[in-house]
C-alpha cells in the first residue's frame, strides 16, 4: 500500500480555492489551520491555482506596520505588471477599478461597455467580481431603473452634484420615452 491522501488532490483545489474566496488574502498558516491540511498539499495547490489569479506575498514584521503593507502591495503590483494574466475577468476589474479611480464621476455599465469593448453579460459578471473584490465600489439607482457605479470615498457634495447632472440627462436624454422625473397628468380637453 502507498500512501493515500486524505483528500483527493481536486478536491483540496476547490477547497483552498474557495477558502480563498471567500476570506480574502491569507498568510499560508491560516490556510493550513483552516483546512486541516499539511504545508505540501497546500502549497501544491496554490501552485496550480496562481492561473486563476490569485498572488501570494509576505508582511515585514520587522517594519512599520504601514511601511510592511505598503512593500507588500508593491511586490504585488510589480508582480501584476510584470507577468500580465491572461484572465479576461481579472482585467475588466481592474479596468473598472482603475476607471472609478482616475475619474470623480457616476460611471453607467453602457460607460463600461463602451471602454472595454465587451458585451453586456460579461461587463455585469465583471462589474459583480468587482464589487465582491474592492469594497468601496458603490452602486446607486437614479429614478430606480438606471444603474451608476462610483467610490465610496467620493464627497457628498460630490455625489449629490453628480446624481443631479445624471437627473438632468436622464430626464433630457430619456424623459420623452418613460416619462421620467416628472408627474405627468393627462389633461381632457373641456
Amino acid at each position: 500500500m502507498g500512501f493515500e491522501p486524505s483528500v483527493k488532490p481536486e478536491l483540496l483545489n476547490k477547497r483552498v480555492y474557495d477558502f480563498l474566496l471567500s476570506n480574502g488574502p491569507a498568510s499560508l498558516r491560516d490556510v493550513y489551520e483552516a483546512l486541516s491540511e499539511e504545508s505540501n498539499g497546500v502549497d501544491e495547490c496554490l501552485r496550480r491555482l496562481w492561473k486563476r489569479g490569485f498572488i501570494l506575498t509576505y508582511v515585514d514584521q520587522g517594519l512599520p506596520r504601514d511601511k510592511a503593507i505598503r512593500e507588500a502591495f508593491e511586490r504585488t503590483s510589480k508582480v501584476l505588471i510584470e507577468n500580465p494574466t491572461t484572465n479576461t475577468i481579472h482585467d475588466r476589474v481592474r479596468h473598472i477599478r482603475d476607471q472609478l479611480l482616475t475619474t470623480n464621476e457616476l460611471l453607467s455599465l453602457s460607460y463600461f461597455k463602451h471602454v472595454l469593448d465587451c458585451p453586456i453579460d460579461q461587463m455585469k459578471r465583471a462589474i459583480k467580481r468587482a464589487k465582491q473584490l474592492y469594497s468601496d465600489i458603490k452602486e446607486i439607482r437614479i429614478f430606480d431603473k438606471f444603474t451608476y457605479y462610483y467610490l465610496d470615498n467620493m464627497k457628498p457634495e460630490d455625489l449629490a452634484a453628480n446624481i443631479e447632472l445624471k437627473k438632468n440627462y436622464i430626464r433630457v436624454r430619456f424623459g420623452r420615452e418613460n416619462r421620467i422625473g416628472h408627474n405627468w397628468e393627462a389633461c381632457v380637453d373641456g
